[in-house]
């Protein structure tokens, strides 16, 4: 277990702040953890907890958008339970992957990663909608698949997972927006519990500062969710392009 050491308060308040702008983006376009990873790698954490802590600080806010999801019954869990077993499964995998990986490797690899997510999300594929289409029903090897490819994907790296799986849940099941986002927090939130409990026993977690970003990007989400009622969601995602760009910048200056 890493605690909180050399870090300053300055250091842990910027971090808090970068974690409120994830779950205020996180919450209307997705991909929260573009913002958390890099302002963790520029406070000089480690590459694995860099993963690690960002794995804690997003498990608060995918449990509680999954338990906002599960009361309003806008999607029963049971019927994706094969997915959500296989998405732990495979976040395992995906994490247990990452220390074969050489640190200096995975340092330089990030950014890249986080650039092509970001491309991603500036994409017209990342919010396609279903238009009238029967639900296709989750079948136990269409659901575990993709539990198991996603989860691995999450684990090793995991920016994106929500918003690649709301509309993978779109493309694959014909799932109305509302009812695919709330797949995607399940599985989501799957994923997460198995990275935390993953990396914090290999002592890749700073839980000081995990939890203070979690709790920051939970308020984030609450404010961003009624942001976009305010000014729309396309507002958001150029407000969330246009920082992601600038943290890859600075990173790949650094690097």
């Amino acid at each position: 277990m890493v605690m909180l050491s050399s870090y300053s308060g300055t250091v842990l308040v910027g971090l808090s702040a970068a974690a409120f702008l994830a779950g205020f983006v996180d919450s209307i376009a997705g991909g929260g953890g573009i913002i958390n990873i890099p302002a963790l790698m520029l406070a000089g954490l480690p590459p694995h907890e860099v993963l690690g802590t960002n794995k804690l600080a997003g498990t608060f806010g995918t449990l509680n958008a999954g338990r906002v999801f599960w009361k309003k019954q806008i999607l029963k869990p049971h019927a994706w339970w094969p997915g959500i077993l296989m998405m732990f499964v495979g976040s395992i995998m995906g994490v247990l992957t990452t220390f074969l990986v050489s640190p200096d490797y995975l340092k330089k690899m990030l950014p890249w990663l986080i650039l092509l997510v970001a491309a991603y999300f500036a994409s017209p594929y990342s919010v396609r909608k279903t238009q009238g289409r029967a639900i296709t029903q989750p079948s136990f090897i269409k659901t575990g698949i993709l539990g198991l490819v996603m989860g691995f994907y999450d684990g090793f790296f995991g920016p994106g997972t929500g918003a690649i799986l709301t509309a993978l849940g779109m493309v694959l099941f014909h799932l109305p927006i509302m009812k695919s986002m709330a797949m995607a927090r399940f599985f989501n939130a799957s994923s997460n519990i198995a990275g935390v409990i993953v990396f914090a026993l290999f002592g890749k977690v700073y839980f000081v500062i995990g939890l203070c970003m979690a709790l920051a990007n939970v308020l984030g989400g609450q404010l961003g969710a009624h942001s976009a009622v305010k000014w729309g969601t396309q507002f958001i995602r150029y407000f969330f392009i246009v920082i992601v760009l600038g943290v890859v910048i600075r990173l790949l200056m650094t690097s």
